[in-house]
């Protein structure tokens, strides 16, 4: 049975157990709220965490899967797009008196999980999604949803081809 180990955030957990018997393993499982956005989406309810801790030589280990829903806005016509995603992750945190370029940090025996999840959890979103992979968008002239049909927007010109337009019209008539 798995069993989460909270401290006073759900997000930091009490790892002394584990770096006190280095090799054990000590599943945690649990459910929270992250507040969480990437580009055009955020998180929506709860992020299922599913990980495992490990102590390992100069830290522990914390692996597994981490879970959710979240909702958007369609990056090219703006609908609201929503979805799911399951992503897996592992890193290694280390005491804070190791010197190390970067990572995450054993503090007074506990981790705090919320940098590892930003990070893992905010790559595996999409930040630019579609609300469907042919989505036409919107006009930027007049905002008429071209999923509905065309607008009645002239096509735009650029006046950077106007002397181009004028031989071309000379050419043809």
């Amino acid at each position: 049975m798995k069993v989460p180990m909270r401290t006073h955030s759900p997000l930091v957990l009490d790892v002394r157990e584990v770096l006190e018997a280095p090799g054990v393993q000590k599943p945690i499982a649990f459910s929270v709220p992250v507040d969480l956005e990437a580009g055009l989406v955020k998180l929506d309810g709860d992020l299922a965490i599913d990980l495992v801790l490990e102590a390992i030589e100069g830290g522990v280990l914390v692996r597994g899967e981490m879970s959710g829903a979240y909702t958007g806005s369609c990056r090219r016509c703006l609908k609201p797009v929503s979805g799911t995603f399951d992503v897996k992750g592992s890193e290694i945190y280390r005491p804070e008196t190791e010197v190390w370029e970067e990572g995450y940090v054993v503090r007074d025996s506990n981790v705090d999980l919320e940098p590892m999840i930003r990070d893992t959890v905010g790559l595996a979103l999409p930040i630019n999604p579609l609300c469907r992979p042919e989505c036409a968008g919107i006009c930027p002239r007049c905002g008429a949803d071209l999923n509905e049909g065309p607008c009645d927007c002239a096509a735009p010109t650029d006046e950077r081809w106007s002397a181009l337009n004028q031989l071309k019209d000379k050419l043809n008539g």
